[in-house]
């Protein structure tokens, strides 16, 4: 018979046909409107994504909802309750009842992504499940970092995260949860525009002033079994960046590679889709090749400066000396915390006793990044101004 089923956003799932028709009646008898014969089959527990009846068995209708889960419903196989039924064309009228109560089986899938929200120190991204869930995710090592208490408020957490933060880098990916999953895209014009010390990533290294290229450090994870060892350097003069060898540099500790599914796409065409412990398995021109340069050879442009300019003064008010001249301007990594500028300044004054820094008249705490005073409290395109005063004495318990 020529019959389908029309899904619903609100889960509902009808039975029509186009070789029987059903009559349209009001409480006075046929009111003369025909079209295709419907009934209401069932609903299912979320809104349907897709539906679909094999081949080898078409009493059978397999449904993917929203919520992740996919049900299998058994269809009537005589043909009861599929009957052209009378649809009431009064508005007072009770929907009739679904036809089957409950599916013949289920296959529970993972809650799926609701929303999400990348953090501005843009390591961390926030999350919400279909379930309420939600979650703080590490982009740089592709794990869940953390599940917050049953009950917790996407909305307030994310406030939280986003009040005053210490730390603030550039847009180096992009992140995505259409799919129900969290999709992270790293692009050629952004993914190397983003730095930080491998002390903060939990990185052990034979300096703490080590600064890795958040995009390299990640690609050269998810390809960790695709490159091979190359032999000859490039030569100094062809590097972009002045970074260390790559393989000189910590590297992250990411998710196991069969676990994370990979998508190479090229001028918006996908060249492929695997597994990233996998992609050694593609041909060799179907990794891009500013993939291959970052990857083989620590070879790529950031599309931003990693470093800015900046004056320090004595506040007005702090009875303080002017450094000198060569050391009043400084250009420093955008990474640079607000305690290492403090310590230049002590180090350059004589007899100093502690500093602490200040943006205007607003003191900066020690943890804070240069980029993330620039962003959140200097709040200009001008060169930023940094001023030093005595630290107040600390506080007696």
């Amino acid at each position: 018979s020529r019959s389908f089923f029309p899904p619903s956003r609100d889960g509902t799932v009808a039975w029509s046909s186009l070789d029987a028709t059903g009559v349209a009646t009001d409480e006075g008898g046929p009111v003369g409107r025909r079209g295709p014969a419907s009934r209401l089959l069932f609903t299912a527990g979320a809104a349907v994504h897709r539906l679909h009846t094999p081949a080898w068995s078409d009493d059978r209708l397999w449904v993917a909802t929203t919520d992740s889960s996919i049900e299998c419903w058994a269809l009537p196989t005589d043909g009861a309750g599929l009957q052209a039924p009378k649809l009431n064309g009064g508005s007072s009228a009770t929907p009739p009842a679904p036809l089957l109560s409950a599916p013949c089986s289920r296959i529970a899938g993972s809650p799926a992504v609701r929303q999400l929200a990348v953090l501005p120190s843009k390591v961390h991204l926030l999350s919400e499940d279909t379930q309420g869930r939600v979650s703080l995710w590490d982009v740089a090592r592709g794990r869940c970092v953390r599940h917050f208490e049953p009950g917790s408020k996407y909305e307030k957490l994310l406030k939280g995260y986003s009040h005053k933060p210490h730390a603030h880098k550039a847009s180096w990916f992009g992140a995505s949860a259409q799919s129900g999953t969290i999709e992270i895209t790293l692009e050629p014009g952004s993914a190397f525009n983003a730095e930080a010390y491998a002390s903060d990533l939990g990185l052990a290294s034979d300096a703490d002033d080590v600064r890795l290229n958040l995009g390299e450090r990640l690609l050269r994870a998810l390809f960790a079994q695709w490159r091979q060892p190359d032999g000859a350097a490039p030569p100094a003069a062809a590097r972009a960046s002045a970074a260390p060898q790559p393989a000189a540099l910590p590297e992250l500790s990411f998710r196991p590679l069969d676990e994370t599914p990979v998508r190479l796409s090229e001028d918006g065409r996908v060249v492929a889709r695997t597994l990233a412990s996998r992609l050694s398995e593609l041909p060799t021109d179907a990794v891009p090749h500013w993939v291959a340069q970052a990857v083989l050879h620590g070879l790529y442009t950031p599309k931003e400066p990693l470093k800015l300019s900046f004056f320090l003064q004595p506040h007005p008010e702090s009875g303080l000396p002017a450094l000198p001249a060569d050391c009043s301007k400084l250009c420093a990594a955008k990474v640079l915390k607000v305690i290492k500028v403090v310590q230049y300044v002590e180090s350059r004054l004589p007899d100093s006793q502690p500093l602490q820094l200040l943006c205007g008249n607003v003191p900066l705490p020690p943890t804070m990044t240069l980029s993330a005073v620039r962003a959140f409290v200097w709040k200009s395109s001008d060169e930023m101004a940094l001023l030093y005063a005595r630290a107040p004495p600390p506080a007696q318990s």
